[in-house]
């Protein structure tokens, strides 16, 4: 049986729950804290597979947003610092 992660959102447990539906039984993983669940899925090793690639995918969105929001940041703070080193190494305001 494989392990599975906690939820991506509030980090709570995992249960897998069965559906069965006609002939067929149906899966679906359902964090028991927040409600968060995948699709139903009539694998269960994919239920399982989708629940856990769902954390690692969280992981590199939040990532990203870091870096979105850090690098124009960034480029905003050089940017001034270069206004202000250079015109406090040009001597203040040029003359023409």
């Amino acid at each position: 049986m494989r392990m599975l992660k906690r939820c991506p959102s509030c980090r709570g447990d995992a249960e897998i729950i069965e559906f069965p539906v006609s002939n067929d039984i149906l899966w679906q993983i359902n964090c028991q804290h927040c409600g968060l669940a995948t699709e139903l899925d009539d694998d269960r090793g994919m239920s399982i597979q989708h629940w856990n690639r769902r954390d690692q995918e969280e992981r590199m969105r939040s990532l990203i947003t870091i870096l979105v929001v850090l690098f124009p940041a960034g480029m905003l703070i050089m940017f001034f610092l270069g206004l202000f080193f250079g015109g406090v190494l040009l001597g203040g305001e040029q003359q023409i």
